[in-house]
């Protein structure tokens, strides 16, 4: 009997971004890629200390990653920084509290002890099997 494995089964974990926008956009933001990583690192006390008085290339640097990880969604949007600051009226204190929110997610994500099966109900694929990053 052949076996299978179907990477569109797996369940992917995803963190719920509602934007104030007109239409109510909601975004399942997942984990960044590789390239995002480091950038993500160097940053997250700049951005997690978002402050009124941040110079505007810092502002602007935060926008540009805000964006960036937002794009890293299920529904395939991508967000640019420009879009942040009008058409979703986010303000630079509001990044922050995402960044804040965010590194959540990935720390939970990335120290959750006994990974569930990120795999669903499917004949022919054990479900004792770990996906690990």
């Amino acid at each position: 009997m052949p076996k299978s494995f179907d990477f569109n089964s797996l369940i992917q974990e995803a963190l719920e971004v509602k934007l104030s926008d007109a239409a109510g956009t909601v975004l399942h933001v997942t984990t960044p890629p590789e390239r995002l990583i480091e950038q993500l690192a160097a940053s997250v006390e700049e951005l997690t200390n978002m402050g009124p008085n941040q110079g505007i290339e810092k502002v602007r640097a935060s926008y540009t990653l805000a964006a960036a990880l937002m794009s890293c969604n299920l529904e395939g949007v991508q967000v640019t920084a420009d879009e942040l600051r009008e058409k979703y009226k986010v303000p630079p204190m509001a990044l922050a509290a995402f960044t804040a929110a965010y590194m959540d997610f990935i720390n939970d994500f990335h120290q959750a002890k006994n990974w569930p099966s990120r795999t669903t109900r499917q004949e022919g694929v054990r479900e004792d099997i770990n996906i690990e990053p």
